[in-house]
């Protein structure tokens, strides 16, 4: 987990991504650690579960760009690549009102791109119990999540 973070950083940064971050400093919240991998451990508590307001999120298509671009650097490479979305609450996915045109966005690109394209949105997981927010798994929820995935990367 923590070389695919650092190969994450690491392409992100060689392809200007992140901008320069020298005089960048870290800020720590005191409630909260990150661990690399894909959660956040905090004592900050989730709102109720369906007062998630309506939301849209832009889609930049040169996201999808450089995402193509990725993907052709880790095949040149040898990798198999896979794009994956992570699971989110039920009331989260609800709530994003262009969930659907955003999903036909990444689907058509992964097509053109060659790429497989698989959604782990509606995975089962307990909005209580496997999130410590709208959006970012926990330590349980990671954990069931990689189970699923790596079940599917099993697969051929």
């Amino acid at each position: 987990t923590h070389q695919l973070g650092a190969i994450n950083f690491g392409a992100a940064k060689g392809l200007g991504l992140l901008g320069d971050l020298s005089g960048v400093e870290q800020r720590v919240i005191p409630t909260e650690r990150y661990v690399a991998g894909g959660y956040c451990e905090t004592t900050r508590v989730r709102r109720t579960l369906d007062d998630r307001p309506p939301f849209r999120v832009t889609l930049d298509p040169r996201q999808l760009d450089e995402l193509v671009r990725l993907s052709e650097i880790g095949a040149a490479a040898g990798a198999r690549v896979l794009w994956v979305s992570h699971p989110l609450p039920a009331d989260h996915l609800r709530a994003l009102e262009n969930r659907a045109a955003i999903h036909h966005a990444i689907r058509e690109t992964a097509e053109r791109a060659g790429v497989v394209y698989r959604s782990y949105e509606d995975l089962d997981l307990d909005p209580l119990a496997d999130f410590f927010d709208f959006h970012h798994l926990n330590a349980h929820g990671v954990e069931r999540f990689n189970r699923a995935l790596l079940a599917d990367l099993e697969r051929p």
